[in-house]
């Protein structure tokens, strides 16, 4: 290793060491790891790295499903476990994100947002916390907390958790040039009432069709996903950690191999990558290495 570029950061969390990031990072075309196989799995409109366990991946089908979601092998897209979510509803989930708990809560947590339009009213607008199951077996796991919230957007399906637990949220929109909205970590004291988002900004997305529909913090907290059905745009946030300000930058657009209705993208969990999936039965998991 040579310079900066071979440092390694050692991030709290069983899965290790993580590379320190360029100004400028590149990925390679992508490529086929494996195929989902199980039929159940039908309808994958969000993607996340396991925190505490290595090697896994978690799912959830879109409307129409009940409230569970499901882990998959990263190397192989193979289901390895069903985790039913007690204590939740299930409308239109449409994202899923991984990181730390908070208001309390100790460990590492999933986040489960039942954000989208397919309800006929405009969305649940909820948020699940489920702390990650101590191990990868077919079970049961209890909501943590809820977090409602109103805005004036009507559809979303893009859901990121940052390294401090601050969650960030995009809405769906004509053109992809959705609106960002931070929702901060205190707002799940408000579990009485719904916390109203304001202050949200124009991302700079664009693409036909409507979007963004999928997005990811890296783990370390220093680069952003965002996906729309066509093109995935990339950010180095360093380490101001300022998403709201980054995120209205110029983004770099990074490989993606098409999909057919790819709603998903999320970091490995040591960034060294990314993956995508596409909604539908059978479908191929694709990872992006970071060259450099």
């Amino acid at each position: 290793m040579k310079g900066l570029a071979g440092i390694f950061l050692l991030l709290s969390g069983s899965w290790g060491a993580v590379v320190d990031r360029r100004a400028t990072a590149h990925f390679d075309h992508g490529k086929t790891v494996g195929h989902v196989n199980s039929h159940t799995v039908r309808e994958e409109s969000g993607l996340c790295a396991s925190r505490r366990h290595t090697n896994i991946l978690y799912t959830h089908n879109d409307s129409g499903d009940s409230a569970r979601f499901y882990a998959l092998d990263a190397s192989t897209g193979h289901l390895q476990a069903t985790l039913t979510v007690e204590g939740a509803t299930s409308h239109d989930w449409e994202d899923i994100a991984c990181g730390p708990c908070v208001f309390g809560h100790s460990g590492w947590c999933v986040y489960i947002g039942d954000i989208g339009g397919n309800t006929g009213s405009g969305g649940e607008n909820k948020i699940f916390m489920v702390r990650e199951p101590p191990s990868i077996r077919t079970r049961s796991l209890q909501v943590l907390e809820t977090l409602r919230f109103t805005w004036d957007e009507h559809n979303a399906e893009t859901l990121m958790v940052d390294p401090q637990g601050e969650l960030y949220i995009i809405s769906k929109v004509d053109g992809g040039r959705g609106k960002l909205y931070h929702i901060p970590k205190d707002a799940w004291a408000e579990s009485s009432h719904r916390y109203h988002l304001t202050g949200g900004r124009e991302m700079p997305t664009p693409d036909h069709g409507r979007g963004p529909v999928a997005g990811d913090i890296s783990p370390d907290g220093r680069e952003v996903l965002v996906k729309t059905y066509h093109k995935i745009f990339y950010w180095n946030v360093g380490d101001s950690r300022d998403y709201m300000r980054t995120l209205m930058s110029t983004p770099k657009q990074v490989p993606y191999i098409s999909e057919h209705q790819g709603e998903s993208v999320c970091w490995e969990s040591n960034g060294s990558g990314y993956y995508t999936i596409s909604e539908g039965t059978s479908e191929a998991l694709h990872y992006y290495k970071r060259l450099s």
